[in-house]
């Protein structure tokens, strides 16, 4: 074989390599409406317009390890994530593995939205932060259970306010998981707001 030819042949074998996709079975417990994503990375937010599906088996095909796979139950408001590379052949959604699709803080000051900061929440498999945007800010797989909110009003990078802890549950309606958190300048607290928490009482708060 000749120089040209051995140069085609790797080339072809490249192109082959890289349009490879695993086909890839994603099972669950029961048929109800569900959709699907195959993403480069996980989101920060809801994606839109994923592949509808009604049935207890979905095949899809994932180009890569590194894909992100995303389903949403509508009915429940609640998404699985799972990278390609951690799945061998199929992946039986497990209860545990469900998680609120979208959880927003609303922060407050003075009795009107908080103009800027940051918000982070927390649980022992979860922690991120958002900036503030009109007064609020919205988190994207957050699992179900107790999590901490701590708010950074004065953009300082290291949240002042001790935290507070609300429970997010999976019974719940999706109008319900808004959290609602007023904060008091000057003070290293923030309080509850009335009528716009998660519909669970705050408990003791511990640092995190």
């Amino acid at each position: 074989m000749d120089l040209t030819k051995r140069i085609l042949s790797i080339g072809l074998a490249a192109v082959a390599a890289s349009s490879y996709a695993a086909k890839i079975e994603i099972r669950f417990e029961s048929a109800t409406e569900r959709e699907v994503w195959v993403l480069d990375d996980t989101p920060d937010r809801m994606p839109l317009a994923g592949r509808a599906f009604n049935s207890k088996s979905i095949p899809i095909e994932a180009d890569g390890d590194s894909k992100v796979i995303v389903v949403h139950e509508p009915k429940t408001s609640s998404v699985a994530i799972k990278r390609a590379g951690d799945i061998e052949g199929s992946w039986t959604v497990d209860a545990k593995e469900w998680r609120a699709a979208e959880v927003t803080v609303k922060a407050f000051t003075r009795g009107r939205p908080l103009p800027s900061g940051r918000i982070g929440l927390h649980t022992p498999s979860f922690t991120k932060t958002m900036p503030v945007e009109n007064g609020e800010a919205k988190f994207f797989a957050v699992p179900y259970g107790d999590v901490e909110v701590r708010v950074d009003y004065k953009n300082g990078g290291i949240p002042p306010t001790a935290p507070q802890i609300f429970r997010i549950s999976k019974e719940a309606d999706a109008s319900e998981r808004t959290i609602g958190v007023t904060v008091v300048e000057g003070a290293d607290a923030a309080v509850p707001a009335d009528g716009t928490e998660s519909g669970q009482a705050a408990q003791p708060a511990r640092t995190w």
